[in-house]
């Protein structure tokens, strides 16, 4: 991997005031690239992994399991995703952590945008402590993001559990008439985004998925924590 502006990570997680997320660039070398561009999405599924920062284990193989790509290809994205899972756990000085990898096919299923803000995902350790996630989509469409007023969030809290077609519908309209600001993460940005505070979590929402899609998704943590996380 060319360059990843990791180290911001966590000066944003030190100095983030009012944001609930930040963008960062990832330059991959032209290798990387064309590997990422070219490779064949065949099959949905999804890969996890809960443990060591260091042992990500299966990835290759999961990789073939999706289409008919070369053996060096599915090395070349799984060194990328590993170096990331690496990277970002360091930032978060953290050395375990939980990976998820989902695959989808092209699908109609967030043609109306699914907006949410995820909640805490363990209390084990630290219970005050603000969370937060990083992701990024290594191919396809990017997650969408939005920024809102305060007024907006507080309507938006008292609805935004509603995952029924009325509720988001009700959500997208909220949102959208509004004085928001809406974004929309490409395949060269990494996203790290609050999660488990009303106030300040991310609002976000799957795209609608119109080409093959390589979603991937970090939490750092302590070993309680991840080991919480999965049970």
């Amino acid at each position: 991997m060319s360059n990843f502006d990791i180290n911001h990570i966590k000066e944003f997680l030190e100095n983030s005031n009012d944001k609930t997320f930040k963008i960062f660039v990832i330059e991959y070398n032209v290798k990387e690239k064309n590997c990422i561009d070219e490779f064949k999405i065949e099959y949905g599924c999804t890969y996890n992994h809960y443990g060591s920062a260091n042992e990500l284990i299966g990835i290759v193989d999961f990789l073939k399991d999706i289409g008919d790509n070369s053996d060096e290809c599915c090395e070349i994205i799984s060194s990328v995703i590993q170096k990331l899972t690496k990277s970002v756990c360091r930032q978060y000085e953290k050395e375990h952590c939980w990976v998820t990898i989902r695959v989808n096919l092209p699908n109609a299923d967030f043609l109306i945008p699914r907006w949410h803000s995820d909640g805490r995902f363990y209390t084990s350790v630290n219970k005050n402590e603000t969370q937060s996630k990083f992701i990024t989509v290594l191919k396809g469409d990017g997650t969408l993001l939005c920024e809102t007023d305060e007024s907006t969030r507080e309507k938006f809290n008292k609805i935004k559990n509603k995952y029924n077609l009325e509720g988001r519908i009700e959500c997208d309209k909220l949102l959208k008439s509004s004085n928001s600001k809406f974004k929309q993460l490409t395949n060269d940005q990494g996203l790290v985004f609050y999660v488990g505070d009303p106030d300040k979590s991310a609002i976000h929402s799957e795209p609608p998925f119109k080409t093959p899609r390589i979603f991937l998704s970090i939490l750092p943590g302590h070993v309680e924590e991840i080991d919480e996380w999965k049970k």
